[in-house]
Formats: structure tokens, C-alpha cells, sequence
């Protein structure tokens, strides 16, 4: 019970947000993409065989990298989707918290100005 009342509050609280324009990420929720697998609500993935935990910032960020897969997306575009507005260094720090949960998925563009999803194949 107290899972589905947290659902609710959770798709209650980020469509008001999206409402108010708050929240400029739309959540990849199921989608599947080669090796990495974003189930809905966007908190849990899969990757490399197992479940990866992570909190609703970093959901918002992986995302945006998935929903940009395969190209590449500047970190100051990932801070206007994710955040609209925020310190310069939002990005690589999620993106830091990420690499640490899912190794070996993000890369950094080699002018260092931007982040991609490692993956090979197509999206599923």
C-alpha cells in the first residue's frame, strides 16, 4: 500500500511540476536501449546484469542522455533539461555520481564541453 500511495504522490508532485514548467525532462520510463534498460519511473536500470538504484536527479540526467542517444548532449544543455537553471558544474557532478553507479556508460566529448551514452547497436 504504501508503495502505490508513494507512486501516486510521485506522478502527482512531477505533474504539477511539468505543469508549472518546473521539470523539462520527460522520463525514457521502459525504454531499451543496447545494454541499458530504464524501467518506468526511471529510478531503477539495468545494466551490465544488474539493478541500479538511483536517485530522482540522476534519473532526470540519464534521460536526457538516453532520450539523446546517440549524440551527443553539451552540459549546458543537459543543466537547461534537467534544471533549467543551475550552478555551471550540475552536470559533471550527477554525471560523476552516475559514473560511479554505472561504469563504463558515459563518456565525456574529447573538447570536454559535453557527455554521451557508450553504447553500440541500435536503440530496441
Amino acid at each position: 500500500m504504501r508503495a502505490a500511495v508513494c507512486e501516486l504522490t510521485d506522478d502527482y508532485l512531477i505533474g504539477e511540476l511539468r505543469r508549472r514548467g518546473y521539470l523539462a525532462v520527460e522520463r525514457s520510463a521502459g525504454r531499451r536501449l543496447p545494454g541499458l534498460t530504464i524501467w518506468p519511473g526511471g529510478r531503477i536500470v539495468g545494466w551490465r546484469g544488474t539493478e541500479v538504484y538511483l536517485t530522482g536527479r540522476e534519473a532526470d540526467v540519464l534521460a536526457v542522455l538516453a532520450a539523446r542517444w546517440p549524440a551527443p548532449i553539451s552540459g549546458a544543455a543537459l543543466i537547461l533539461a534537467v534544471w533549467g537553471d543551475a550552478h555551471p558544474n550540475a552536470a559533471s557532478v550527477y554525471v560523476r555520481y552516475l559514473r560511479r553507479k554505472l561504469p563504463g556508460l558515459i563518456a565525456t566529448l574529447p573538447d570536454g564541453h559535453g557527455y554521451r551514452l557508450l553504447l553500440s547497436g541500435p536503440a530496441a
